[in-house]
């Protein structure tokens, strides 16, 4: 799997979902056995995380070749709106590969 880069827009007063089909060679990638995991940082540096999505604790699932990213209303009001950083790992049996990265664009909502 080659690293990408994938911007996202949204806003900070809806549910966000997003589908990515992971690919090697123009081949699906069956990730079973996987796990996720992702971060949402005001900045790459930052050290605490505004949103963290996992396989594990919830945000991340794993079904064949895809990984479905949600983050509900009531997590993405606590984002203004920006620009924030993120990058997406899967990891199998101890080894850890980075395959998506990029900026998440929140809109400010304007209803609540």
């Amino acid at each position: 799997m080659t690293l990408a880069t994938v911007n996202l827009k949204a806003a900070n007063n809806e549910d966000w979902r997003l589908t990515l089909s992971l690919t090697a060679d123009g081949d699906p990638v069956d990730l079973a056995g996987y796990a996720a995991r992702m971060q949402v940082k005001s900045a790459p540096e930052d050290n605490a995380p505004l949103a963290t999505l996992s396989t594990e604790v919830g945000g991340l699932t794993i079904d064949g070749s895809s990984l479905l990213i949600f983050l509900p209303a009531d997590k993405t009001r606590g984002l203004r709106g920006g620009i924030y950083h993120y990058d997406l790992l899967l990891t199998i049996a101890g080894s850890v590969t980075r395959v998506c990265a990029g900026t998440i664009t929140v809109d400010e909502g304007i209803t609540r």
